[in-house]
C-alpha cells in the first residue's frame, strides 16, 4: 500500500457511532515490538488504536537461545490472555527475516539469530495470520502515515538506539532493496581501516559499534574512568564528555551527509533512545552538514521516540505490506 494513500487514523474519541460499532465488531490484533533492550506487546483495536500494552526487558545478548525463546514464549502466553480471538499478529524486530523463519543481521539480539520465531508463534497462536516486519521500517511507516514524514518527499527515518539503522521513503514507499537490506546503515564503514571484530562468523557492524547507545556508553565509561550511560553522557557538561559527544555527532553528520548526497531527502526524522537527547547533538550534526554538504535537509525528532516501532506496528495491523 502506498504510504501517501494511507490516511492517519482519527483518535478513538473522534469516532462516530457507526465507527464505534464497527470497532466493537472487528477482532483486535496483536502487535509485538522486539527491540535491543525492551520488548513490547500491544492489543490493537480497529483503526490502529492500542488498548492494552506491557513491556519487558529483551534478553541480554549473551543469553542462551533456548532460554531467550522460553522467556519470549512466556510473554506471548501472557499477551494471548487479551484474546481469545485475535484477527492477526504483527511482529517487528531488528534485522531481516530469511525465508519467513530465521532472523539475520541482528547483532544486538543474538539470542534470536537463526531462531525459528515464526515456528514459536505458530505453536502459541495457532493459525493466526502472522507477519514480520523490520522495526525501523515500521517506525518509518508510522512517521509517514501520521508523523513528521507525512507528505515529505523523499524522507529519511534514522533510528539511533541500541542499534543504528534507517528507512528511506521515495515515491511514497519504503525502499527495501534487492536483498531486503536497504537502510542497514549500521554496517557502513566510517573508513577503510574501520573493521571492529565481533564473534566469529558474525558480520561486524562498524558504524553501530561506534554510534549505538551501548557502544557510546562503553567508550565514554572507559575514557571518563566511571560507569556512565549514553543518556548521562549526552546530559553531562564535563569537557571530556562534551568532546566524546562532539566526535560522535561529527561522525553521524558525515555518514548522514554521504547518504544525503545520494538520495537528497527533504527531512530526516530521528527516533530511538538517543533521539531523546536530540537537542544536545542535533545542533552539532546540523552545523557539520551545513558546512560540508551542498543541500543539508531539515532535521527533526520523532514525536514517538519511546514507542515509534510499536506505533508503526499498530498501524500495520490495518494495512497491507507498505514496501516495494
Amino acid at each position: 500500500m502506498d504510504l501517501e494513500q494511507q490516511e492517519p487514523h482519527p483518535p478513538a474519541g473522534a469516532r462516530g457511532g457507526a465507527s464505534q460499532e464497527r470497532a466493537r465488531m472487528v477482532p483486535p490484533a496483536l502487535a509485538i515490538d522486539i527491540g535491543g533492550t525492551k520488548t513490547a506487546f500491544a492489543k490493537v483495536e480497529d483503526g490502529g488504536r492500542i488498548s492494552e500494552t506491557f513491556r519487558v526487558p529483551t534478553p541480554a545478548p549473551m543469553t542462551a537461545r533456548d532460554a531467550a525463546l522460553s522467556e519470549l514464549r512466556r510473554h506471548i502466553r501472557r499477551a494471548a490472555r487479551w484474546g481469545p480471538h485475535f484477527d492477526r499478529c504483527i511482529v517487528v524486530r531488528p534485522g531481516l527475516l530469511a525465508d519467513h523463519d530465521e532472523v539475520n543481521l541482528s547483532p544486538n539480539t543474538p539470542a534470536w539469530e537463526d531462531a525459528a520465531l515464526a515456528r514459536l508463534l505458530r505453536e502459541e497462536l495457532g493459525d493466526l495470520p502472522t507477519r514480520f516486519e523490520n522495526d525501523v521500517r515500521a517506525a518509518a511507516y508510522g512517521e509517514a502515515v501520521a508523523g513528521r514524514l507525512r507528505d515529505v518527499e523523499p524522507g529519511l527515518y534514522v533510528n539511533l538506539g541500541t542499534g543504528v539503522a534507517a528507512a528511506l521513503i521515495v515515491g511514497g514507499r519504503i525502499v527495501v532493496g534487492a536483498h531486503r537490506a536497504a537502510g542497514e546503515i549500521g554496517y557502513m564503514r566510517p573508513g577503510a581501516l574501520a573493521s571492529p571484530v565481533r564473534n566469529e562468523g558474525t558480520p561486524p557492524a562498524p558504524l553501530e559499534e561506534l554510534l549505538g547507545g551501548p557502544a557510546l556508553a562503553k567508550r565514554a565509561s572507559r575514557l571518563l574512568g566511571k560507569a556512565i550511560s549514553a543518556h548521562e553522557l549526552f546530559a553531562s557538561r564535563d569537557p571530556l564528555a562534551c568532546a566524546i559527544v562532539g566526535e560522535a555527532a561529527a561522525l553521524l553528520a558525515t555518514m548522514l551527509g554521504n547518504l544525503c548526497t545520494l538520495v537528497d531527502p527533504a527531512r530526516i526524522v530521528f527516533g530511538g533512545g538517543l533521539a531523546r537527547s536530540f537537542d544536545r547533538w542535533a545542533p552539532i550534526v546540523r552545523a557539520h552538514m551545513v558546512a560540508g554538504f551542498p543541500y543539508p535537509p531539515e532535521l527533526a525528532v520523532s514525536r514517538r521516540v519511546a514507542d515509534g516501532s510499536l506505533f508503526g506496528a499498530a498501524l500495520l495491523c490495518q494495512a497491507e505490506p507498505p514496501h516495494e
